[in-house]
């Protein structure tokens, strides 16, 4: 799952690029990075479940997604110009919450789509976020 994400801004940019005078695929916010994932997981995994919910953070609906037969959830986030980055911290922690609760995910990924580099130190964003919470796993993975 990890190199499929990690090449996700490959094919955001090859999106890009259509045909004659088609208008291109643009990933302005975490919805079109839903549909994206929500067209690119069923090619790579049998059972993928939207899981619509409403975190005290979003404004309104999110959608992740749960791999049943992996007991895997994905829950995508989109850094935002001028928002910083503890906001992700604090989103990630609710999401976390939220999958301990809910029980039947064993994995909790977190992807998190970052194109104008606003994540300071990927690197270390990504250990802190990746550790174990009681019986959940969690793994997060930043693209830029």
């Amino acid at each position: 799952m990890e190199p499929l994400l990690r090449r996700l801004p490959r094919m955001v940019r090859e999106l890009r690029l259509r045909h004659g005078d088609r208008p291109p695929f643009v990933v302005k916010d975490e919805r079109d990075l839903e549909d994206l994932l929500r067209a690119l997981l069923p090619l790579h995994f049998d059972q993928v479940r939207p899981e619509n919910r409403t975190p005290s953070y979003a404004p309104g609906t999110r959608m992740d997604f749960v791999l049943a037969t992996e007991g895997l959830a994905v829950t995508v986030k989109q850094t935002i110009v001028g928002v910083p980055e503890n906001a992700l911290t604090t989103q990630w922690r609710e999401d976390v919450g939220y999958y301990e609760q809910r029980g039947g995910v064993r994995m909790l990924l977190g992807l998190v789509y970052d194109p104008q580099g606003q994540v300071m130190d990927p690197g270390s964003m990504e250990i802190a976020w990746s550790r174990s919470a009681g019986d959940l796993k969690l793994h997060c993975v930043i693209v830029q």
